[in-house]
């Protein structure tokens, strides 16, 4: 019923910078003292996100003494991402890095419902119909790091910490008509959305491999991954309310695996 992105890729490519990192690394370069104290990161690439379970879970309710259902499959697209960061060293190889990512989404739903009929026994009113959610997404990192030296050009950085997430998203619900006799027709007129904005906090990692052509400006990739989430709630009247016959909570994903390059210079 749901259908999902692939996740693979990008924890692969984490996984796989992380172990090479560590298995490269020779006594040498770790003690060599960076000559830069800070940098900044200017980067564009792609993240996927995972849709929590909640939001596409069926929704069972009671009517006419006899149970229907309501069913929100969501489509998760992966969207291209902005992602800056800046930091600075502060003992030894360690540091401290704030980030800051922004990506707008745009995800196809399909909204089935099966509304009992007030007479028959077993004769269901159907409705169907799709929509697009629009989810923007923004992220601020408050990273500590170690970096790791090979020569004057190479740099890589493994990072991690808390992530503060500010979204605005929409949510799906149904517009509601008056049951009218011989109830032949299901109650719904549509979909609607609402839009919510949750902020949450969550945690992210990653790695950061830099090569420098001159001694301050260079050119870099980052795989990184951060996971949180947050409940978000339709309006108590309106909405799948009228329906359903309770307000609807969901709980909504945010974070994910993103994969970006682009421009460094440090200083």
């Amino acid at each position: 019923m749901i259908a999902r992105p692939s996740h693979r890729v990008g924890h692969f490519a984490i996984a796989a910078t992380v172990l090479a990192t560590v298995l490269a690394v020779p006594s040498a370069s770790l003690a060599q003292t960076p000559e830069t104290r800070w940098f900044v990161a200017l980067d564009g690439g792609f993240q996927t996100t995972a849709v929590a379970d909640a939001l596409t879970e069926p929704i069972t309710f009671e009517r006419f003494a006899e149970e229907g259902e309501l069913t929100r499959d969501v489509t998760i697209n992966r969207r291209p991402t902005i992602a800056l960061a800046g930091g600075v060293r502060v003992w030894r190889q360690a540091g401290l890095r704030v980030g800051f990512q922004h990506f707008t989404r745009y995800d196809d739903l399909e909204l089935n419902a099966s509304i009992p009929h007030p007479f028959f026994f077993d004769a269901p009113r159907t409705f169907s119909d799709t929509s697009t959610m629009t989810q923007h997404e923004r992220s601020l990192d408050l990273h500590g790091y170690w970096s790791l030296r090979f020569g004057d050009r190479l740099n890589v950085q493994i990072f991690g910490g808390p992530t503060v997430y500010f979204t605005a998203l929409d949510l799906a619900g149904v517009g509601t008509a008056p049951e009218e006799y011989p109830y032949e027709e299901v109650p719904i007129t549509g979909i609607v959305t609402f839009e919510r904005n949750p902020t949450a906090l969550g945690w992210g990692v990653g790695t950061d491999m830099s090569f420098f052509f001159w001694r301050h400006v260079g050119v870099g990739w980052t795989a990184r991954y951060s996971d949180a989430s947050a409940e978000v709630s339709l309006p108590g009247q309106g909405g799948l309310a009228d329906t359903v016959g309770e307000p609807v909570v969901s709980e909504v994903g945010l974070g994910g695996a993103q994969i970006a390059a682009g421009i460094r210079v440090r200083f």
